[in-house]
């Protein structure tokens, strides 16, 4: 009878030891398998799609430029020159340098727009076209683009600040206050 009790015990641990190896081993693909594409991808599926709409109630003073945003905003211009040029013709008025804010979803969809100073029908022809495109995830900022040129290659081309070039607009650099010690070292 005692010898029953072994065969039983031992049967059972190497069923528990093998379920356990199996779901462990399981668990470790799933995990080390899994990107951000495929969070994308999950998250797509299990959401409903948000409609992108133009809201002009977007500030533009409390948000702040986004690179990822720009860098993605630039890509995607690029890509869609033509038709972002067809609309930006339209605006008869447009500034040198034009800003959209946008809004995306956790899955980098875009969910809102505005163009600062742009005509309903600017922003919108834009939202129509930028709506297709996969934007970083839950971005919220503004991007900058060149709207005023006509020349071929304008559109996608990055906007430079004069901080970026290191140019100070001919304005002197502010010398350190001396405290009228002289300086270590």
């Amino acid at each position: 009878m005692r010898r029953d009790h072994t065969a039983l015990l031992t049967a059972t641990c190497i069923a528990v030891i093998a379920t356990a190896m199996a779901w462990f081993s399981t668990v470790y693909r799933t995990k080390r398998d899994f990107t951000e594409q495929d969070l994308i991808a999950e998250i797509k599926a299990s959401t409903p799609a948000p409609v992108p709409e133009v809201d002009q109630a977007l500030d533009f003073e409390s948000a702040e430029e986004a690179k990822k945003l720009q860098a993605e905003f630039l890509r995607v211009a690029r890509r869609a020159r033509p038709r972002l040029a067809a609309c930006l013709e339209r605006w008869t008025t447009p500034p040198d340098i034009a800003q959209v804010r946008m809004v995306t979803d956790p899955a980098g969809r875009l969910e809102k727009i505005a163009i600062a100073d742009a005509p309903e029908a600017i922003q919108s022809c834009m939202l129509n076209i930028l709506a297709a495109a996969q934007w970083p995830r839950k971005a919220d900022g503004v991007v900058r683009f060149h709207a005023r040129s006509r020349d071929a290659g304008w559109l996608g081309q990055p906007v430079v600040d004069q901080e970026d070039t290191g140019d100070t607009g001919g304005a002197e650099e502010p010398e350190p206050a001396s405290s009228g010690e002289p300086s270590p070292g």
